[in-house]
């Protein structure tokens, strides 16, 4: 901390990872730092984290739910069309 002027370290302490933060404040030459518990600064990193799978795991089915759709009303007309002409085909053949 005293050979970087400012910015972000993290260690352990009594078996728990702690970030410090630090700056000088020029106007009292001090270093002012702030220390917390690395588990307590991410937990809520964590719980956005989880919410965003989830969320996007939704996502996912529903645009993959509605692409399944829009395939089968563009398929089922074409299917029925090829039915036709089997039917058809097989009808002609059958007079021959």
């Amino acid at each position: 901390m005293l050979e970087q002027k400012s910015g972000k370290i993290e260690y352990l302490f009594e078996d728990r990872q702690k970030i410090a933060s630090f700056t000088p404040i020029t106007e009292t030459g001090w270093t002012i730092a702030v220390v917390a518990d690395a588990s307590e600064l991410l937990a809520l990193a964590k719980r956005i984290g989880a919410l965003n799978l989830i969320l996007m795991s939704v996502i996912v089915m529903l645009v993959g739910g509605a692409i399944f759709l829009i395939a089968q009303s563009i398929t089922r007309p074409m299917l029925q069309a090829v039915g036709f002409a089997r039917t058809l085909a097989e009808g002609i053949s059958a007079r021959s």
